[in-house]
């Protein structure tokens, strides 16, 4: 009987030890340090292109100088800006002088050529020598060339323009008595300009005849020209080689402008992100990347190209990775966060099978003391 009492009490008081004993308390589960945006990286068209800087100049640039010396010029027909064609009056000399000697040469012209003629018909008769005929042909000729010379000389006394083109600077004044040779009038071939541009010497590789450049004149408009020609030789102090650029005609550019631009080398597609969604630390370049259990991930990128807001992953990251944009200057590597747009709430960490059935063991022997206790009444 005594037996039986120790074993009920030893019975009620592991019962009620079971029942005082305070419940486990759960795990802490990790809240979000900060609300963050996110955004996918883009792929995009770019174009590749080389940067550039040069002068415009004429494509070329024609003189137009005296070509009859010891005359006046009495008129100027062409002013600077005029469009002209080839052909056109530009300025008049006074040619008083080569008229009368023009007139001069063609009268002698004519009786060489009378006495040759009367020496070609008595040379069968005998009447004269071989050897004046031959006088007689020969001053022929020499007067035909000193009457043609006169003629050249008289026309030249009219300065006109070699080719289409227009009017970019012009030195000829009334009054004035120019030489062989001095220039008279300077003009744009075909009103044609050129960019030549300097290209640094490494970027040469890329570039081909035939690829297209882009510039902006001075009104905001967008011009874009062909590479007619690259340098053969590159400058010793510069390291820089000209690349002429071809431009269209009335392009709203002028000679002597500097403008900056662009060589087009490919089109090709490259991945980009935000800018913002950027950030360097120890000298690298760093993104966060939003993993599945809302814990941000530090990678490290290789960057390109920067346009606008835009910059271009060369590696470290693909298209369908989701990058942090917002705060990302307070983020580490394991970092838990929160979508913006989401609602506030502690972060959801894996559920484990273990973690489940430990907490199902406590209700067991919970239920187990109160069976017990039930039992130790009667």
């Amino acid at each position: 009987m005594r037996l039986l009492l120790a074993c009920l009490l030893a019975g009620y008081g592991v019962s009620a030890a079971f029942a005082a004993a305070p419940e486990a308390a759960p795990a802490q589960e990790p809240r979000a340090v900060l609300a963050v945006r996110t955004s996918a990286p883009q792929r995009q068209q770019w174009v590749r292109h080389v940067r550039a800087t040069g002068n415009i100049e004429p494509w070329q640039e024609v003189i137009v100088s005296a070509q009859v010396a010891g005359l006046r010029i009495l008129e100027l027909h062409a002013q600077v800006g005029d469009e002209v064609k080839k052909g056109q009056k530009l300025a008049l000399l006074d040619r008083e002088q080569i008229e009368q000697e023009r007139l001069q040469a063609q009268a002698v012209a004519e009786e060489a050529l009378a006495r040759a003629r009367r020496a070609r018909e008595l040379a069968d008769s005998g009447a004269i020598s071989k050897q004046q005929i031959d006088a007689a042909l020969a001053a022929e000729k020499t007067n035909e060339a000193q009457l043609a010379l006169a003629e050249l000389r008289f026309r030249r006394a009219e300065v006109v323009a070699p080719y289409d083109g227009v009017i970019t600077a012009r030195q000829a004044m009334p009054g004035m008595v120019p030489d062989v040779g001095t220039p008279l009038f300077h003009m744009l071939r075909d009103n044609r300009l050129e960019w030549q541009a300097k290209v640094a010497s490494h970027e040469l590789p890329r570039l081909r005849v035939g690829m297209e450049a882009m510039l902006t004149n001075a009104a905001g408009e967008s011009v874009t020209g062909k590479i007619r020609q690259i340098a053969p030789t590159v400058d010793a102090r510069t390291r820089e080689a000209i690349v002429y650029i071809d431009l269209p005609a009335k392009a709203g550019l002028r000679a002597g402008e500097f403008v900056e631009g662009e060589l087009v080398t490919a089109t090709e597609p490259v991945l980009t992100i935000a800018q913002e969604a950027l950030i360097v630390r120890d000298g690298f370049s760093w993104v966060f990347t939003l993993e599945a259990d809302s814990r941000v991930r530090q990678r490290k990128v290789q960057t390109g190209q920067m346009r606008g807001n835009e910059v271009e992953i060369l590696s470290g990251l693909d298209e369908k990775q989701r990058v942090i944009t917002t705060g990302v200057g307070f983020l580490h590597d394991g970092d838990a966060v929160r979508i913006a747009d989401q609602p506030v709430g502690p972060v959801q960490p894996a559920k484990k099978e273990g973690a489940a059935k430990g907490k199902a063991q406590p209700a067991k022997k919970e239920n187990a003391a109160a069976n017990g206790k039930g039992k130790a009444r009667p």
